[in-house]
């Protein structure tokens, strides 16, 4: 009986100083100053310093499996200071071209997690949004040279009309969304707040987040499966088009990114009428044959002559999170629907991971709004 009660009251001494100081590094741990972003033309990285060594993880958020996303500090034993690079385009990280005005470029960003534990989220966490904006320095030029030339054209040199792309549920009204469930009914919708321009949404893909894309629409406007989505309508107006589609997910991730091309025409000029709708008129046999991919992508279309301008496209992003509409043990496994309910009711400009849901919406929705722009 004594051995026993020694043994017990071992295992409890040795839990116990496991637990304190597995606490105690969590607690006492924090970052040290701001995050600096260090943006190159290839990639971009971000340095932290904490205030003692740093034995937990840094990575991309929602993309702590991924090894070129994410990186371990376990074994650390003195370093404070550390570093995670990224390679342009890898790891989730959104792009958008901006131009109008004097601003012209491109801007990259992505959402970077300091955890101080190697597996669990902790109230020390910390997630930042990272920014690198490079200007287009020829396109500067030239702006600059032309506008000391007299001109008549004036609505080049206005600002250019506020976009968006939002996904919703249910019809192009709808509330905005960030959760679905495959087979959801989901409306994606583009739209400008200017009467005088049309747009053309064209060139658009969807990503898991990893490397993985699935091309949507070709440069005509086009659909290239009609089946996963099918050609875009547009309301009279040109300035609002929209796709009504049906929730669907990789087999291995919840992450949907999405990228358009929105390109502007001006009505007055014009400009609209050899350019949008586009004309998407398939071959009964394209049709009936979706498995085919080669009849997909060279389908019979009665196509017009269409001259591009890439001074007026820009990138619109969008993303969604779709889980799986399997019903499993909803402790260990899918996202209960009521769950993905309140998700959407939050804050749909916060984006939120659904991993270790609990503890992650919680964190995020504390520190995200902590912004470093690279210079």
């Amino acid at each position: 009986m004594l051995y026993r009660l020694s043994t017990a009251s071992l295992i409890l001494h040795l839990l116990l100083s496991v637990t304190l100081t597995l606490a105690g590094s969590d607690v006492n741990n924090y970052l040290v100053g701001a995050p600096v972003v260090d943006c190159q033309d290839t990639s971009i990285s971000i340095t932290f310093s904490t205030a003692k060594p740093f034995t937990g993880r840094v990575y991309v958020k929602g993309l702590q499996e991924d090894d070129r996303c994410s990186r371990s500090y376990a074994g650390n034993s003195e370093q404070r200071k550390f570093t995670i690079m990224v390679n342009q385009g890898d790891c989730s990280m959104q792009r958008q071209r901006v131009s109008g005005g004097s601003l012209e470029g491109m801007m990259f960003s992505m959402v970077i997690v300091v955890s101080f534990h190697g597996t669990f989220e902790t109230m020390n966490d910390k997630a930042f949004r990272s920014v690198c904006f490079f200007r287009n320095i020829k396109r500067v030029t030239n702006f600059l040279d032309v506008s000391m030339l007299p001109t008549t054209e004036l609505m080049d040199t206005g600002k250019m009309p506020e976009c968006s792309y939002t996904i919703r549920k249910d019809s192009p009204t709808g509330p905005v969304i960030r959760y679905a469930e495959v087979g959801d009914r989901l409306f994606h919708v583009w739209e400008c707040e200017d009467d005088g321009q049309g747009l053309l949404v064209h060139s658009c893909w969807v990503s898991d987040g990893r490397g993985s894309r699935f091309e949507l629409l070709d440069i005509d406007g086009c659909a290239i499966d009609p089946v996963i989505q099918p050609d875009i309508r547009y309301e009279k107006s040109l300035t609002r088009a929209y796709v009504e589609t049906w929730a669907y997910k990789y087999s291995d991730t919840s992450v949907l990114d999405y990228q358009c091309i929105v390109e502007l025409c001006k009505k007055s000029q014009g400009e609209c009428e050899a350019m949008t709708p586009p004309r998407c008129v398939r071959s009964k046999r394209a049709s009936a044959n979706v498995g085919n991919k080669q009849l997909r992508l060279h389908a019979n279309r009665l196509r017009r002559h269409v001259v591009h301008n890439p001074d007026r496209q820009f990138d619109l992003l969008a993303d969604v999170r779709v889980m799986d509409s399997l019903v499993v043990d909803q402790e260990f496994g899918n996202v209960p629907k009521t769950m993905i309910d309140k998700l959407n009711s939050v804050n749909s400009a916060v984006p939120v991971s659904y991993t270790h849901l609990d503890v992650y919406k919680r964190q995020i929705y504390n520190n995200v709004n902590v912004f470093c722009y690279g210079k």
